[in-house]
């Protein structure tokens, strides 16, 4: 785990979730294909003290409604997965249906 590799130097993590593409997707943590809830529970375990920050792209979001669902879906995530006590798994409620980026 790349945890192991950063050992004690660990300062930050930047949150987000993609779905094994190239792209840097920045899709809210849940939502995609990435292990965001073991990487944290993880932390959890080793007693980790440092910063999380969330970092989702909301750029497709067509309202501020639709931004606010997102970051408060990521918001809600990171607090589930930063609790020392066992929890069920979350899913947070699917996104709303954003257009392409080519569509701008």
């Amino acid at each position: 785990m790349l945890l192991d590799v950063f050992d004690g130097r660990l300062a930050h993590v930047h949150l987000a979730d993609g779905s094994s593409s190239i792209k840097d997707e920045h899709l809210v943590p849940g939502r995609g294909d990435q292990p965001c809830d073991k990487v944290l529970g993880e932390l959890v375990r080793r007693g980790w003290t440092g910063d999380v920050v969330v970092e989702i792209a909301t750029r497709r979001a067509r309202t501020a409604a639709e931004r606010r669902e997102d970051l408060a879906a990521s918001l809600f995530f990171a607090r589930t997965y930063l609790t020392p006590e066992p929890h069920p798994a979350y899913e947070p409620p699917p996104g709303p249906v954003h257009r392409h980026a080519d569509a701008w």
